[in-house]
């Protein structure tokens, strides 16, 4: 009897008879074209063959238990890789552990990249994603990497109409970026856990005005960072914005080595953060804005070794609604803006600590250059 003709039926009320052919269609496993997840073998050539094989067929291609050992993977349009297992970077490897070029419509979700760090010979991101569209990275645990953790550049103008997602992953001991987003349109990057990382925890940048453009950066977790939790700057050497229309609500920034959140933006929301702890490394803000038409709203910045919320070189920023306590230096800052406004702000018990301008000791401060 063939396999077309032996039926099988999920337990549950509904279900319906279909043929043990048809079940093994919905999903194709990695170990189906000889990769052995042994931790030793390199399983670089029969993955990269499964992964092909299955984006030409619109198939997923599944990850079972085990450790892969992995130079370089190649997504494809249309590339569905999911599972539990742990693709570790084979000792000595040059390239990226995942990389996709100009590829659309693919989503990896669910396993685990080892960098392998102690072994590694060349600084590239876990996963680097250059171009495309609707892409999505989820639930991946990215740990122990010499550079970022993900990278994503020049990915496709938002008149295609597709978002690109970059969630619920969990990235450690990367020694770079948590997470880089560079000229990049329609991107979210949602529930994230970024720890111990050694420089921002998540960048958005753009190299020319406006290239980072639509961006949400939400509920992400972001501790123990070398620089910034969360950071949009200026175009390096310029007072330009680089990204514009960006979201950065409902994160949680805590014990950065820089600046809670620093945004240099045009255009943007700065909504239901929680900055606690920042500037472990050096006297730093809470929260930073330099920027023009910029909505600081419902944040709590706490316990920061610098400014709670600092303002400077601002136009049209509103700041309302926000807690700002036991902060080292002064509560708000307003430092050379122009048509801005506070309102409904909680600002009690800063200046906690003994640096900064000692001349300059307010819970809210407005003022043009120094003190």
């Amino acid at each position: 009897m063939t396999l077309t003709k032996i039926q099988t039926i999920a337990s549950g009320t509904g279900a319906e008879a279909r043929t043990v052919d048809s079940k093994l269609q919905d999903f194709v496993s990695v170990k189906d074209f000889g990769v052995t997840g042994d931790g030793s073998t390199d399983d670089t050539t029969k993955f990269q063959a499964a992964i092909d094989a299955t984006s030409t067929a619109n198939q997923r291609l599944y990850i079972p238990t085990g450790t892969y050992i992995i130079t370089s993977l190649s997504l494809q349009n249309n590339t569905y890789l999911f599972g539990v297992g742990t693709l570790k970077r084979k000792a000595g490897s040059t390239g990226y552990v995942i990389t996709a070029s100009s590829k659309n419509n693919w989503v990896i979700r669910g396993f685990t990249i080892d960098g392998n760090k102690s072994n590694a010979s060349n600084d590239k991101a876990a996963i680097f994603i250059n171009g495309g569209y609707q892409v999505v990275v989820d639930e991946i645990t990215i740990n122990n990497h010499t550079y970022d953790g993900i990278g994503i550049r020049n990915t496709t103008d938002r008149t295609q109409e597709t978002e690109s997602y970059i969630r619920n992953c969990t990235i450690s001991n990367s020694d770079r970026y948590g997470i880089e987003a560079q000229d990049v349109k329609d991107l979210t990057i949602i529930g994230n856990l970024i720890s111990n990382v050694g420089n921002h925890g998540i960048l958005l940048y753009g190299t020319t005005v406006a290239a980072t453009d639509l961006v949400t950066v939400e509920g992400n977790k972001i501790m123990d960072t070398g620089a910034a939790g969360i950071a949009a700057p200026y175009i390096a050497g310029t007072t330009n914005f680089g990204v514009a229309k960006a979201q950065i609500i409902d994160n949680k920034v805590k014990a950065a080595g820089n600046n809670g959140i620093n945004v240099q933006t045009n255009n943007a929301v700065v909504s239901n953060n929680v900055c606690d702890g920042n500037g472990t490394s050096t006297g730093h803000q809470g929260i930073l804005i330099n920027g023009e038409y910029i909505t600081v709203d419902g944040n709590t910045s706490i316990n920061n070794t610098g400014v709670g919320i600092d303002i400077g070189d601002g136009k049209f920023v509103t700041v309302t609604n926000n807690i700002v306590n036991n902060n080292a230096q002064i509560g708000i800052e307003f430092n050379s803006c122009e048509s801005c406004i506070a309102d409904g702000n909680i600002v009690r018990n800063n200046w906690t600590g003994n640096t900064g301008d000692t001349n300059l000791k307010a819970g809210i401060a407005v003022h043009k250059g120094d003190a």
